[in-house]
């Protein structure tokens, strides 16, 4: 009988459905769907008041009456002058390299299919079966790096010079 090589996704595979069954009978239970009903209940107020205590933080005596302490937290990085070519910049580098990288035979090829919603980390050795690719969110977050520095040097100075003006 022959053995066939099984790659590190047929091992994640197996080791799932092996507690699958315990944890479908978990969710059958009525005190698990309460749970979870009022997590989905709780998650408006969660956001409503999230919003509130923003404004609240903002209009606080501590932070000053016109907030301007909290403004560069708040302020969208798609709208800020400085950090506009960076933000698009690293993306489309960071997404070429990333390409690149896995068009050479380096890395594994993608023979599965992933949830969009799994860490950058997990989603190249699960999909490809390489440990290997988990080193391209890596190399991509030192691109980020690379290219946002000047950017981001170029902005503390403008706001430091901001401030000392006022």
């Amino acid at each position: 009988m022959e053995k066939t090589k099984r790659g590190f996704t047929d091992k994640l595979t197996e080791q799932v459905m092996k507690i699958s069954e315990h944890l479908a009978k978990l969710s059958g239970l009525p005190s698990i769907a309460a749970i979870q009903d009022g997590l989905v209940a709780c998650m408006p107020i969660l956001i409503v008041g999230s919003i509130f205590l923003i404004l609240y933080v903002l209009g606080s005596p501590v932070v000053g009456s016109s907030g301007k302490a909290l403004l560069p937290f708040l302020t969208p990085l798609a709208l800020n002058p400085f950090l506009i070519v960076p933000f698009l910049l690293s993306t489309t580098v960071s997404a070429a390299v990333g390409y690149l990288l896995m068009a050479t035979p380096l890395f594994g090829k993608f023979y599965a299919m992933v949830p969009w919603a799994t860490p950058p980390f997990i989603l190249g050795p699960v999909g490809t079966g390489d440990i290997k690719t988990a080193l391209i969110p890596f190399i991509s977050l030192a691109i980020g790096v690379v290219i946002y520095l000047p950017f981001w040097r170029q902005y503390e100075k403008e706001c430091m010079l901001k401030e000392s003006e006022e």
